[in-house]
């Protein structure tokens, strides 16, 4: 496809003759001359020659420049006169365009003699440039040395190359810029003669592998893209091609059938199909779908053409609005009056009216109103909008909705408004409706008198600003805006309020906002619970949670003490019975059983405040274990966090003593709530899991079988790798001097091991904790388990058995 550039062979044909012709007239000018005083002119056939040559040509005295003759093709061309050019250098005729040129060619010639085909530009009479291809021998002519030079003006020709030139640059251009894959195919052979870079970006070949293949290579099809080349199609609205990967794809394709280079062949455009076979499909799928949704939608829908001079048509009647009219959709779409006879005859001239104006106007048409249907009459509510066609005409895309139900409902509610009333003057929560800026709309009783007021007016007149009058932290208001901002509603938010007589009172916010049927903000309403006894009894409940821990602490050194104080004792005693009264060193003795005594005393005191008793195991569903404790952990957290709990499906049979773990699930949520002080989420699992000897060499505890695993996640702050490693050592603690005892973790590790299972934990900064806890489950017929020697083992993380108490010392006399 790509045309020569530069001298076509024609131009260079032409040439050689004209070396020719210069060789003919070097040849007579080779053979004496007849007449010394003019042998140029007196030599007949080389003077006729000469001047009848068709191309131009000049003699030119190589000393001064001058023109000594020129043939008739050269005046003809020059637009000079013979008289014009005789005896003048071509410097004074002008006819050089750039004398460097000409300088160049003088040079050349003293070098070599001659110059064969030289481009170059010229000056003609009329001052137009042209372009010629100029060749020339050095010759002597009566013993002159003289220029003899031929020219051929390529002025036309070389325009027109150039012209190509640019076509076929551009074409190109246009050839690569297209988008579509373009191929220049063979019909005979199918072999590809070129392609376009779309091409290569389509099919995944280079172009030079193209320009290797047969188009039957690019085909999934490659019978049907032989046939269609043999019947010369011009348009092909799908085939299946592929790519070099393998792909197969859906293409279309256009096919131009031309002669190139002398074969038969054609021009492919080859579109990607791909995207619009999935938009049809997808179309295809939708409006199936669209179908299926208008046919079973709650509301009829239809579609009704009206015309400028008054005439009405239904276009479409969705199935299920002929069911609320009780018509066919046949019937309707036959007859459209037959829809403003079921129109109720009290509502029939209002319902004219409205429809007439807005049929007019162009406009939203809405109406609700009785009609009878069948003998019974109902309430219908029909709303269309307008499209405006090209035509003059309106389309009214309407929907029909069936309100009797709705309508009975708001009469209902009508007849119930004294018995709501009643109930919210009664109630012995707090019911309120407050503007975006704080301001009070409505308050019943029950909220006025929770702040200390006598009178709904009295709380209005004084509290005109609720975020500053009422919260004892004002940013917890702006909480609850974001929440409801974000989730709609707020829903136990607990915050402090400000009574009347400047006491503080804690308060369950629930809260959302009430907007209008377009959706326009109206007020907030809420409901306030006065907790303030929850919160005395939940911090009792967290005192009493932290004297247990500290009390079983206690109990655990109690007991380790207790043996050491046997020994002493013991050993005194017998020290004692030995020694002679009269020995001075029985006082000493006296003070050491004496102080042993008193130790006793106080481990004794120690086991008292630490109730210290033997765990009962017994047979317990530990999910419904968990689900008891539900309630109670939610009350533990704040409104912020949400509790997720996922229990097996199937029951989970472990020995256990409920009490206790009942304390580890409330240990685990204390310390995830206080991990999420801004809210998030503490989620409790339960599954049955296996401990195999996999199991024990990645993590070094635990004794084969099955058991429970109990997964305790929170999305709070985390902890780092050193925390990890002493989270179940006693008495450390992570948090403020005040804020905890670092006993809870440590009385979880030790139920844990009580319960003959493990505990590990895993964390992150910033990435929430995750405990694990194993318990065995039931194998056989339950046995009550012996209490466990102590309460703490070796060791944190989950690893490892509890630790046995050492031997009592022997005592002997």
């Amino acid at each position: 496809m790509k045309c020569p550039s530069g001298i076509s062979e024609e131009l260079l044909k032409e040439n050689s003759l004209l070396k020719q012709k210069i060789k003919e007239l070097e040849k007579f000018e080779a053979k004496p001359n007849k007449d010394e005083e003019d042998p140029w002119r007196n030599d007949y056939p080389y003077h006729v020659f000469f001047d009848l040559a068709p191309d131009p040509m000049a003699i030119t005295d190589l000393d001064d420049g001058r023109i000594i003759d020129v043939n008739q093709a050269f005046v003809a061309q020059s637009h000079y006169s013979r008289d014009a050019l005789i005896g003048r250098t071509t410097t004074e005729v002008g006819i050089w365009v750039n004398n460097e040129s000409r300088n160049a060619i003088l040079n050349r010639l003293s070098d070599t003699g001659f110059i064969d085909n030289i481009a170059l530009e010229f000056k003609i009479g009329n001052n137009e440039i042209r372009q010629a291809m100029f060749s020339g021998r050095l010759v002597e002519i009566g013993g002159q040395k003289c220029l003899l030079s031929v020219s051929r003006d390529i002025t036309e020709r070389t325009q027109t190359e150039t012209i190509a030139r640019n076509n076929e640059e551009k074409y190109h251009r246009l050839f690569d810029m297209e988008s579509d894959a373009i191929f220049l195919i063979d019909n005979e052979t199918g072999q590809i003669l070129e392609a376009n870079k779309a091409a290569s970006f389509l099919y995944g070949y280079s172009k030079e592998e193209l320009l290797r293949k047969n188009h039957k290579d690019l085909s999934a099809e490659p019978e049907r893209t032989r046939e269609a080349t043999h019947k010369e199609l011009t348009m092909v609205p799908l085939r299946y091609h592929r790519k070099k990967d393998g792909t197969v794809f859906p293409v279309e394709i256009t096919a131009t059938h031309l002669v190139w280079n002398g074969r038969k062949s054609h021009l492919a455009a080859i579109r990607d199909i791909t995207e619009r076979k999935r938009a049809e499909e997808a179309l295809r799928e939708s409006k199936r779908q669209y179908d299926h949704l208008v046919s079973n939608i709650p509301v009829g829908a239809y579609l009704l053409r009206t015309t400028k001079n008054g005439g009405v048509s239904f276009k479409y009647v969705s199935p299920r609005m002929a069911e609320i009219l009780a018509m066919s959709a046949e019937a309707i779409l036959a007859n459209p009056k037959i829809v403003d006879l079921s129109i109720h005859p009290e509502e029939f001239d209002a319902f004219r009216k409205l429809n007439r104006e807005r049929i007019e106007a162009i406009q939203p048409f809405l109406w609700e109103g009785r009609v009878i249907v069948a003998d019974t009459v109902k309430w219908l509510r029909i709303e269309s909008h307008p499209e405006q066609l090209n035509n003059g005409d309106v389309l009214w895309h309407g929907i029909v909705a069936d309100i009797t139900e709705r309508k009975q409902m708001e009469a209902a509610l009508r007849k119930s408004e004294e018995q709501y009333r009643s109930i919210f003057e009664n109630s012995i929560e707090g019911i309120y409706q407050t503007t975006r800026e704080g301001k009070f709309l409505m308050a019943n009783p029950a909220f006025f008198r929770m702040l200390g007021y006598d009178s709904y007016d009295e709380m209005v007149q004084s509290i005109t600003n609720i975020p500053d009058q009422i919260y004892v932290n004002p940013e917890d208001r702006k909480h609850i805006m974001e929440i409801i901002e974000r989730d709609g509603e707020v829903r136990a938010f607990e915050t402090q309020f400000y009574k009347k007589d400047g006491n503080k009172i804690w308060v369950s916010v629930n809260m959302w906002g009430i907007y209008d049927e377009r959706g326009k903000f109206l007020y907030f309403q809420g409901i306030e619970e006065d907790i303030t006894e929850h919160k005395h009894l939940e911090a009792q409940l967290l005192q009493s949670q932290k004297m247990e821990a500290i009390g079983t602490l206690a109990g655990g050194i109690a007991h380790d003490f207790n043996n050491i104080l046997t020994a002493l004792n013991g050993y005194g005693s017998l020290l004692l019975k030995k020694m002679e009264k009269t020995n001075p060193l029985r006082h000493y003795v006296d003070q050491i059983l004496a102080m042993s005594q008193n130790g006793a005393e106080l481990i004794r005191s120690l086991l008292v405040f630490s109730r210290q008793q033997a765990i009962r195991l017994k047979p317990v569903n530990i999910n419904t274990a968990i689900k008891g404790t539900a309630k109670l952990l939610k009350r533990l957290l704040t409104e912020d966090i949400m509790l997720d709990i996922h229990l097996a499906r199937e029951d989970i049979i472990v020995m256990a003593d409920i009490t206790q773990i009942d304390q580890v699930l409330m240990n685990l949520a204390t310390n995830a709530r206080d991990a999420m002080p801004r809210g998030g989420k503490l989620t409790i699992e339960t599954r049955i899991t296996e401990i195999n000897h996999a199991f024990i060499m990645s993590r070094g505890y635990g004794q084969p079988g099955a058991y429970v695993l109990i997964t305790v996640s929170d999305t709070g702050v985390g902890m780092d790798k050193e925390t990890i490693k002493r989270i179940f050592d006693p008495f450390f603690t992570t948090k403020e001097v005040g804020k905890g005892t670092g006993l809870g973790l440590s009385t979880v590790y030790g139920i844990v091991k009580q319960h003959n299972g493990y505990i590990n934990a895993e964390s992150e900064s910033d990435h929430g904790t995750t405990f694990h806890i194993y318990i065995p489950l039931v194998k056989t017929k339950a046995k009550a388990a012996a209490p466990a020697a102590a309460l703490f083992g070796g060791g944190g993380g989950g690893g490892g058995g509890v630790e046995k108490l050492s031997s009592l010392p022997r005592m002997t006399p």
